[in-house]
Formats: structure tokens, C-alpha cells, sequence
């Protein structure tokens, strides 16, 4: 995923609950394509994630805080899913399948990221150190 630096400014307005970042506030934007869901920091301190906009004055649309953007994020794609499972079961509706096909691949690679966090936790928590000196990856 990538990353966009912004202003202090706008760093401000983002942790007052505003959810628009306008252009001038990118330091050093990547190249990146509208649509593309990007992680925004001020510094080294991540404000969340955000839908890019590369044309719009508003060139990003946070979804807040990085604690609820895989919530909000499986909400919209399962909205989105069902939407489009509605209009592909309609007349004609074989001309959508790519979209209703990207919509289940973005779901599995969230399910996917989901179940190799667990298993990473699941292996920390069950795996005893050496000794509490040890550093963990010694």
C-alpha cells in the first residue's frame, strides 16, 4: 500500500475528525492512481488510510482511524457485492461479472491478511523466548 506524507496543518485538521485532504497539503506525493486506498502519516505517525483522488483539489478521502479501516473497508466491499450480485442475477446482468469477481477477490485477500495476522499472533503467544533477554528474532 502506499503512503503520502502530509502537512502539519493538515495533520491537525485530520486528527479534528475533518476527512478531506486537499492537494497542496501532499508532501512528495508517490505517483498513484485515483481510487488507489493509500495510508496517510504525518512524520512517522500514522493518521489512517484514505482513498486518492489524482485530480481532484480533495486528494484524499480519509476512512479514519487505522483501528476501523478494515472494518469499514469489508463493509463497503460486502455492500458492494451484494449490489452487484443483485444487478449480475438481472437481465443482461453477465456484462458485470468482472466487477462482482474483483469485489469476491478483494474480500478473500482481506479474509487472507486476516488469517496470516492470526497465525503470526497465535505463533508469538505460543512460542517462549529463550530467555527475556534475548531479543525476539536473535
Amino acid at each position: 500500500m502506499l503512503s503520502f506524507q502530509i502537512s502539519e496543518r493538515a495533520e491537525k485538521k485530520v486528527r479534528q475528525g475533518h476527512p478531506w485532504v486537499y492537494r497542496d497539503a501532499l508532501m512528495r506525493p508517490p505517483p498513484a492512481a485515483t481510487g488507489e486506498f493509500v495510508e496517510v502519516f504525518y512524520r512517522e505517525t500514522s493518521l489512517g488510510h484514505a482513498l486518492y483522488d489524482a485530480a481532484s483539489p480533495l486528494a484524499l478521502r480519509m476512512f479514519g482511524s487505522n483501528a476501523n479501516f478494515t472494518e469499514v473497508l469489508r463493509a463497503r466491499i460486502e455492500r458492494a457485492l451484494r449490489c452487484m450480485a443483485e444487478i449480475v442475477a438481472g437481465p443482461d446482468g453477465e456484462v458485470y461479472l468482472p466487477i462482482f469477481e474483483r469485489l469476491e477477490r478483494e474480500l478473500a485477500a482481506l479474509d487472507a491478511k486476516a488469517d496470516a495476522l492470526a497465525r503470526a499472533r497465535s505463533l508469538i503467544s505460543t512460542t517462549p523466548r529463550s530467555s527475556p533477554s534475548t531479543p525476539p528474532c536473535a
